[in-house]
């Protein structure tokens, strides 16, 4: 890893742990709560809108290569599972 990417005192370490919750209830919020839901709504199908959200997911982390994708893809997959059966938000962001 480049040496300017690696946190350096408490301020930045605080600022990296701050930013990853930031982004993680973000795509939550995105790719469950919204996806989902209108997909469900335009499609009727909530099996569609589970796996277009997942797919939708993996794929905007494709910087990650092919590996990356394909356990983004399952992850997002389990997620969006967790988040219809509970039938709230905060499940799959926890």
């Amino acid at each position: 890893m480049p040496a300017f990417l690696t946190a350096r005192g408490s301020g930045e370490y605080v600022l990296a742990i701050l930013l990853v919750a930031v982004v993680a209830v973000t795509e939550e919020i995105i790719s469950r709560g919204y996806l989902i839901l209108r997909v469900t709504t335009v499609t009727g199908s909530s099996a569609l809108a589970i796996a277009l959200s997942s797919v939708i997911f993996s794929l905007g982390h494709g910087y990650e290569g092919t590996a990356g994708v394909v356990t983004v893809g399952v992850i997002g997959l389990t997620f969006a599972l967790v988040y219809v059966w509970a039938e709230n938000l905060a499940a799959p962001i926890l």
